[in-house]
């Protein structure tokens, strides 16, 4: 009886071993779905896909964007052809234009402001029936014409208000100029002899004079009404000093006589002989006495 109740013992010893084991091993198969669900892990990764095709998606919109963009040109597009209506109502109405052919139609022209012959201008209808009072002008195509209506009729802008430089005579200089420590004094014009009209500038310039060693170079203008005006620059011998002193106006050099329109165009040159008659300069430099005269003068584009 003793040896069954041992037996009994050491079967359910060895019984309980192998439960025992057999747990071990159902946990060690429990790990593994563990790790295996680890794997199923990418439906997290699938979830990560899927953020991915977000991304993708905010890419597509992004092409929206990019599609808003090509709309931005589109507008864009839109704004050039508005240029070029611009300048199609050139050829039909009033608008800017730089030669009469931007304006189309041949009833219009590019009027220019005067002295403005190489500018911008506006489409305006030629004018007909123009009255024949004479004030002469110079046209941009440097013709002269009996007034502005009859340069606007034949399509041309006024260069200047007087005929043209090329119909000159001759031209004369005098000027003089005085200076004491109670009044200042100057006198003079430059008077040009054209074909049908003498034009006179009057408004004189105080002479200004830069020295350079013994040279004194010397500016004088002569103004007008006529919308030119006469700068002579000459380059005066102080030392030695004589008086009086003749020089050559040419067209190039230190002795100049440049005709110029008030909006700073150079219209051509005076040329010839000018004598320098009185020269006087305190000690700081500034005249306070000076003369010069030319009798004849042409004039040279």
């Amino acid at each position: 009886m003793k040896k069954v109740l041992i037996a009994v013992v050491c079967l359910a010893v060895v019984f309980a071993v192998s439960c025992s084991n057999s747990t071990k091993k159902v946990n060690d198969e429990t790990v593994l779905p563990d790790e295996d669900s680890a794997v199923d892990d990418n439906v997290t990764n699938d979830d990560s896909v899927s953020d991915e095709t977000v991304t993708d998606t905010e890419n597509d919109e992004n092409i929206s964007n990019d599609g808003n963009q090509s709309d931005d040109i589109i507008t864009n597009d839109d704004i050039v052809p508005n240029d070029d209506d611009s300048i199609v109502t050139n050829d039909d109405d009033p608008g800017t234009c730089i030669l009469n052919a931007d304006c189309g139609n041949g009833s219009l022209f590019c009027k220019k402001a005067a002295g403005m012959c190489e500018f911008e201008g506006m489409c305006e209808i030629k004018p007909e029936g123009c009255d024949e009072n004479y004030a002469p002008v110079c046209g941009c195509d440097k013709v002269t014409y009996g007034n502005e209506c009859a340069a606007n009729g034949e399509g041309n802008s006024v260069f200047y208000s007087t005929a043209c430089m090329s119909q000159l005579k001759k031209a004369t200089i005098d000027f003089t100029y005085s200076k004491n420590v109670i009044q200042e004094e100057m006198d003079g014009k430059v008077s040009m002899d054209l074909d049908t009209v003498v034009t006179d500038l009057l408004i004189l310039s105080t002479p200004a004079v830069q020295k350079s060693g013994s040279i004194a170079n010397i500016t004088v203008q002569f103004k007008g009404a006529s919308g030119i005006y006469v700068e002579v620059k000459l380059a005066f011998q102080t030392d030695p000093f004589s008086l009086p002193q003749d020089f050559e106006l040419k067209k190039s050099g230190s002795n100049l006589g440049k005709v110029m329109t008030d909006t700073g165009s150079t219209v051509g040159f005076l040329t010839g002989d000018i004598t320098v008659t009185e020269y006087e300069t305190d000690i700081t430099g500034k005249f306070t006495k000076f003369g010069m005269s030319a009798s004849t003068l042409a004039f040279t584009e």
